[in-house]
């Protein structure tokens, strides 16, 4: 059989080339907006329109994921990772959501995913195409300076030191870290460190691919997808697929040595790295990870 590469050992590698996020400069510390769930309550949406700004995944439902009958996708093959970011803020961020949801615009500050975007573009009268208008902008600033003063290619999609720092959650800081579920000890620790933090009501990004069995470029991060909040004491996990636009529900067992791809995972057939509050580790170390702003 072939040699597997892991992520743990391909980590080494991308810091000595300087992809890693400590050639990158750090962003400050993600803290609570003023644009909370009461701006939004106070604002005229109507009343449905506001119970979904607040709680954009519906609780526990599984499925696909519709605002106001859109199905929520990426646009692109190589946003997965823009998709499941600007999600991950709209949940921590009611007035990014509300815009996002109904086009209404609350406050004078806009949230950092739009600054900056002419007005045509935040005047987008679908929720198609604000998703397709915010998930550009935030493909463009992931990508920003991920390669020490360079830009990502975008044809490579969202790494995950760029991903770290890019994520935005109200007093969040993220951290990265590879995951090689061969090593069913050390992935368990981490997949159950994603479901702490879900269950403390934080969104988890995980980036999934596969092995040298299929290609060598499988064996590196190829999609990215969302474990979504979820304060049940369940031992699953909701996952939030940006390519098919669905909530699925996998338990951490699932996701440990895996031989087959997995719909909640794209279709691929390992979680290979993942971003974590650094709150969940003990002193706030990832296991063998990398802090992604501080």
């Amino acid at each position: 059989m072939p040699r597997r590469l892991t992520l743990s050992s391909a980590r080494a590698l991308l810091v000595a080339l300087g992809v890693g996020e400590r050639r990158l400069p750090t962003a400050p510390p993600a803290a609570p907006a003023a644009r909370d769930t009461a701006s939004v309550r106070r604002s005229a949406l109507a009343p449905p329109q506001r119970r979904l700004a607040v709680n954009l995944t519906r609780s526990s439902r599984v499925g696909p994921l519709r605002w106001s009958e859109t199905l929520v996708a990426q646009t692109t093959p190589q946003t997965c990772g823009a998709s499941s970011l600007l999600l991950l803020a709209a949940l921590g961020d009611p007035v990014l959501a509300a815009w996002l949801t109904t086009g209404r615009r609350i406050g004078s500050q806009p949230p950092p995913e739009l600054a900056r975007l002419p007005l045509a573009q935040l005047e987008a009268p679908s929720v198609q195409e604000r998703i397709a208008v915010a998930e550009r902008r935030v493909f463009e600033q992931v990508r920003s300076r991920a390669l020490g003063p360079f830009s990502w290619p975008a044809r490579w999609g969202t790494p995950p030191w760029a991903a770290a720092r890019q994520a935005r959650y109200p007093g969040v800081t993220y951290r990265h870290t590879p995951v090689n579920d061969r090593d069913v000890a050390q992935a368990r620790t981490i997949l159950q460190a994603v479901k702490a933090a879900t269950r403390a009501g934080i969104p988890v990004l995980l980036y999934t691919g596969g092995d040298l069995s299929s290609s060598p470029a499988a064996a590196l991060p190829r999609h990215v997808v969302l474990a979504l909040p979820w304060r049940r004491d369940l031992p699953s996990l909701r996952i939030f697929e940006p390519g098919s636009g669905r909530i699925r529900e996998v338990t951490v067992e699932s996701l440990l040595a895996r031989e087959r791809p997995m719909a909640a995972l794209g279709n691929w057939t390992h979680v290979v790295w993942a971003v974590l509050p650094s709150s969940v580790f003990p002193g706030g170390e990832a296991p063998g990870g990398e802090r992604g702003s501080e």
